[in-house]
């Protein structure tokens, strides 16, 4: 996924971005704004393991942990926080189901 940091447009891509860490994609936005487009700078919107998962991502995955019935985690180890605590503090999740491969 790509966003514009000028007019938040999110494109979901069915390829490969190429970066991660909320880097430049090197493609423009060309979401219309006024009649003309944006052409802001796209950027990746994949986390990084340092990095923080930004408004409104944030608020959003707390108020829907908080009533799942079923939480998933899919690809994870559970060390990048603080997507860790959403799946383990869902108040209504009365199953957990952790889906990881490792090598």
């Amino acid at each position: 996924m790509e966003e514009c940091p000028k007019c938040k447009k999110r494109y979901y891509r069915d390829f490969q971005i190429g970066s991660v860490g909320y880097q430049k994609t090197q493609r423009n936005c060309i979401q219309k704004v006024g009649g003309l487009k944006c052409r802001g700078k796209l950027h990746d919107v994949l986390l990084d393991w340092d990095d923080v998962l930004p408004e409104p991502d944030y608020s959003k995955a707390e108020e829907e942990s908080t009533k799942s019935d079923l939480a998933i985690c899919m690809g994870t180890s559970l060390q990048m926080r603080p997507s860790t605590s959403f799946a383990l503090r869902a108040q209504h999740a009365k199953k957990l189901s952790l889906i990881h491969i490792s090598e």
